[in-house]
């Protein structure tokens, strides 16, 4: 055998004994069982209930609060609804505060307001606003998390200039 191949199953044999190690962790063994908390994979739906029993559609961009080492509320882009969705881990408690479910725009407060493909989501260090990727729309919204008030911070009404190099947004606020 080559020394080249003697190598090869050296470096195979290593990762397959840290997979082996890491498997047999507590921290990996958490990842082992996985399992469906939130919504269903059976037919799509914008069901706001606990756990299971809630339904999404085409759920794509997920963000959780920033309280302490636990987060205790992940935010979820319901892409396919048009909505963002808030979940209580504790509980599994899946609410829309935002969006009405018809694709759209609109600022607004909760179901008054209208997204058109929401996808990423990003709660600020303070845990004030979640920031939203409107992609549809080419906006950027912002929601005010005690309020669910909906504003659009870029985007949409703004637009985008070609200065040589780049493209540069601006808004006539």
């Amino acid at each position: 055998m080559h020394l080249k191949h003697k190598t090869q199953i050296y470096k195979l044999f290593f990762v397959f004994a840290v997979l082996t190690e890491m498997c047999s962790t507590p921290l990996w063994g958490q990842w082992t069982n996985i399992e469906t908390k939130f919504g269903t994979a059976t037919l799509p739906g914008l069901i706001n209930t606990f756990g299971r029993l809630a339904k999404f559609n085409g759920p794509e961009g997920v963000a959780f609060n920033n309280v302490g080492y636990v987060p205790t509320v992940m935010y979820v882009a319901d892409t396919q609804n048009h909505v963002i969705r808030r979940v209580v881990l504790a509980t599994g408690e899946a609410t829309t505060i935002a969006g009405s479910g018809v694709a759209g725009w609109a600022d607004g407060v909760g179901t008054l307001a209208r997204f058109n493909v929401p996808r990423g989501v990003a709660v600020d260090s303070t845990n004030t606003y979640l920031y939203v990727a409107d992609v549809m729309n080419g906006a950027i919204r912002k929601i005010n998390l005690s309020t669910n008030a909906v504003t659009t911070i870029i985007g949409k009404s703004c637009s985008t200039i070609d200065n040589g190099s780049s493209y540069v947004g601006q808004c006539d606020k």
